[in-house]
């Protein structure tokens, strides 16, 4: 194997001091060393130096991590975990067989494409039909697919463009939709690309760099056609990803929330009171002037009573590609989570992240427990006086 002394170079960044260990979820839910990042960090340098081979174990470990971060955040050496762990992937993944690798690029692509996403509808629709489906992990993750998918058209020339990313026309075309109707609430009709496009993230972390940078240029190439002056995402996996990723004169990035409250007019909509109790999920993409700003938006619905998680678990364990693959830790991650609103006796969840909204709605069902799971932008769009 051919050694990235960069990378090397990061993991001897890490001195082993362990303050991550207590913001790690896998950790947190495990106590294994080796869920934990400096333990990750170790496999990685070990396997890229020749002195590990490459087994089951190593794969689970490293594809276990949820790309919270949160270890990043509070490092005192500053060490670059998410490119750590992102050429970890991809150097186990030269050794993977045929067919997982064929399998990982299928799924990314069927989720990217048009016809990969008129595909996945077609398929929620045969798996609702098919009891014995529903029991297998892709079944039940068909089941969350929208039954009112339509295929996206372009809406006319403006210069805010929604960014679903490469699930929301197929799992959270509510919230696109909640979205372009406050945007036009506010006198701005919103461009819609036709065609998916993606942020690259589940590329970048399942250890595909070179696929990911094609999706980056995808939309550079859009934004640039369209003559796109701002992008708007609705996830905050997406919403973390263009933030690194997207020139800044290419277009300028913001989240559903920043770009609500950037409206002078969003004082002047009427919404409706909801006297319900609302959970806000603050997902582990979000920083914390997201989370001010979602709770900003949704304390313009009068009588709501918001809530949030009080654990130390910020991850609920869907990061990544482990809703489609995950291992214990992450589906601990989901039942403590989902636990906790029970307790908390909540009637909503509300979640800026598809992927964790995905694993709620899954973990719930699952519970039998009856707690609507929703994008906060949708809650607002419903509350408003039509």
């Amino acid at each position: 194997m051919q050694v990235d002394t960069s990378i090397i170079k990061k993991t001897e960044q890490c001195v082993m001091c362990g303050l991550c260990l207590p913001h790690c979820p896998t950790y947190a839910v495990s106590q294994t060393e080796s869920e934990s990042p400096r333990g990750r960090i170790s496999l990685v340098k070990a396997y890229m130096q020749g002195q590990l081979q490459h087994s089951a174990g190593l794969t689970q470990h490293l594809e276990s991590c949820t790309g919270c971060f949160q270890c990043q955040r509070v490092c005192p050496a500053k060490v670059e975990y998410d490119d750590i762990i992102d050429a970890g992937r991809a150097a186990y993944r030269k050794n993977l067989s045929i067919s997982t690798k064929l399998m990982q690029r299928l799924s990314i692509a069927t989720l990217t494409s048009q016809r990969g996403q008129k595909f996945l509808h077609k398929a929620s629709t045969i798996s609702r039909r098919i009891p014995m489906l529903h029991k297998s992990r892709v079944g039940q993750l068909l089941m969350l697919a929208q039954q009112d998918y339509k295929p996206t058209q372009i809406m006319p020339a403006s210069d805010a463009m929604i960014f679903a990313g490469c699930t929301g026309n197929v799992f959270d075309q509510t919230t696109m939709r909640s979205l372009s109707f406050l945007m036009r609430k506010l006198g701005i009709e919103p461009h819609i690309p036709a065609l998916p496009l993606c942020c690259g993230a589940l590329a970048q972390h399942s250890g595909l760099p070179n696929k990911a940078e094609q999706h980056r240029q995808a939309i550079e190439h859009y934004c640039e056609t369209h003559k796109i002056k701002q992008v708007v995402s609705i996830a905050s996996g997406c919403s973390r990803e263009l933030n690194k990723y997207l020139p800044v004169n290419t277009a300028q990035h913001l989240n559903a929330h920043e770009w609500l409250l950037s409206q002078k007019k969003l004082v002047e909509l009427p919404f409706k009171p909801l006297e319900k109790r609302v959970l806000m999920h603050i997902p582990c993409s979000m920083h914390a002037q997201e989370k001010t700003n979602m709770q900003t938006i949704l304390s313009t619905i009068p009588e709501l009573n918001l809530i949030e998680f009080d654990d130390d678990l910020s991850c609920c364990g869907a990061g990544g590609m482990q809703l489609l693959s995950p291992n214990k830790s992450n589906t601990s991650l989901a039942l403590h989570k989902v636990t906790k609103a029970k307790k908390l006796q909540a009637d909503i969840i509300v979640s800026a992240n598809i992927g964790c909204a995905m694993q709620f709605r899954q973990t719930l069902a699952q519970q039998a427990l009856d707690i609507e799971v929703i994008h906060p932008i949708t809650l607002l769009a419903r509350q408003l006086q039509h």
